[in-house]
């Protein structure tokens, strides 16, 4: 038998990295993925697609700061075949491009490129 991967879903890290970015920086310009971690019956997935969606789109898109995001589970998860083509592509365009393993993961390479100033405060 498998062990169940007990690591929060990427849903749960996207929420916590949209809370986190937003007390970071208040009215932060952020676009997402609406698709992103969910799995779309084939009629929704048509439908998605009909609107321009494309497979491969990245989580989140931070466009002051020109950073895409793509958020995977702490543990597992791995990038789609479509994503390791439109990364590259994304980069070689200028943009800057994140591929992190939960919200903290997320946070620390943000601060790496130097988007927060991140201090330890202790109460």
């Amino acid at each position: 038998m498998t062990a169940k991967n007990t690591t929060p879903h990427e849903s749960w890290e996207q929420q916590s990295l949209v809370a986190e970015l937003e007390r970071l920086e208040p009215g932060i310009l952020m676009e997402i993925n609406p698709a992103a971690g969910m799995k779309l019956d084939k009629r929704m997935a048509a439908a998605v697609k009909t609107l321009g969606y494309q497979a491969g789109t990245l989580d989140i898109f931070l466009p002051e700061h020109r950073i895409y995001i793509e958020l995977k589970r702490q543990k597992g998860g791995s990038l789609s075949p479509e994503q390791k083509t439109r990364i590259p592509r994304l980069e070689a365009a200028g943009y800057r491009v994140i591929v992190a393993k939960g919200a903290v993961d997320a946070i620390n390479q943000l601060g790496k490129l130097g988007l927060f100033q991140l201090t330890l405060e202790i109460t």
